[in-house]
């Protein structure tokens, strides 16, 4: 048994040991049938605040509503085994707590292209249709919700899945030959990384391409959506301001709340890059009432 405390033999030992078990490991792993679900958007829409919601009221096909979210969710067969429609004893379902109301649930896309599948919902749950998924495959659903609280339980029956659960980073072989990997290029990376930013940046300035408002006519004391679009190097500003109501939010996405009185009204927006470059624009229209004909904005980009 000295062969045990020679350093060659265990050097030697040492290495089939470290070939043997990633192999193992691979062949163990590449059987494991799993499904999983990653939440892509979680983004309000419209949100009402306290201060005027006896004064101002939203609605949709004629029913009002308080806020209303739009929910992004992709599944992903993160497996190394299909799974076949015919395995499902129950569907994918979601069901939504408390007061939350689903508006609309919809199939979005699906990778391959010819994976399609349909969502059923009702109140506060949704079914989607089972569907074969190889590994790799995945598709992405859209929820629109009103009165969202942030929460949702999901529940599937499937043979040889333990539950559907939120996609985790890669893990075991694949995480450790990852990590070799990785470790080693990521200051070559960084490196790059930080060239390429700062070529980008020196080369790109903002500049706003799009501005949009919904809805194109805007009565008195009621809300719009606001969106510019922008190219450019990231870590922008943007600076809205208006000649008469009121800006909420920031960024390519915010909300006007029009004042009581009707009239012209300038709506500007200034974006600033990290290193001062600016680019702006503007959108002009005019707050009318029901017995007015309705205007068009006219929107002024890369002044």
């Amino acid at each position: 048994m000295r062969f045990i405390t020679n350093p060659v033999w265990l050097g030697a030992i040492a290495a089939i040991v470290a070939v043997l078990v990633p192999i193992v490991l691979y062949y163990v792993s590449k059987q494991k049938k799993s499904l999983s679900y990653e939440i892509l958007a979680e983004n309000p829409l419209i949100s009402i605040d306290k201060e005027i919601k006896t004064k101002l009221q939203i609605l949709l096909d004629g029913n009002p509503i308080e806020n209303l979210h739009l929910l992004l969710i992709r599944f992903n067969n993160d497996g190394k085994v299909p799974i076949p429609a015919a395995d499902y004893e129950r569907p994918i379902t979601l069901s939504f707590k408390d007061a939350t109301n689903i508006i609309s649930a919809e199939y979005v896309s699906g990778i391959p292209s010819n994976l399609v599948t349909s969502v059923a919902s009702s109140k506060n749950n949704l079914a989607i249709k089972p569907i074969l998924m190889n590994s790799g495959d995945s598709f992405t659903i859209k929820v629109l919700l009103e009165r969202y609280n942030g929460t949702f339980d999901t529940d599937t029956r499937i043979i040889g899945v333990n539950a559907l659960k939120l996609a985790k980073r890669q893990s075991g072989i694949t995480r450790r030959v990852l990590i070799l990997g990785i470790s080693g290029a990521l200051a070559f990376g960084v490196i790059i990384n930080y060239s390429l930013r700062l070529y980008s940046i020196a080369r790109t300035p903002p500049k706003i391409t799009q501005m949009n408002i919904i809805p194109s006519t805007i009565k008195a004391h009621t809300l719009a959506i606001l969106t510019a679009r922008v190219t450019g190097a990231a870590d922008l500003s943007f600076l809205w301001s208006s000649t008469n109501g009121q800006i909420e939010g920031d960024g390519p996405v915010v909300r006007y709340v029009a004042p009581n009185t009707t009239g012209p009204v300038t709506i500007q927006l200034s974006v600033i890059d990290s290193w001062g470059r600016i680019d702006k624009g503007e959108v002009e229209f005019d707050i009318t009432n029901s017995e007015q004909a309705p205007s068009s904005p006219h929107f002024k980009i890369g002044q």
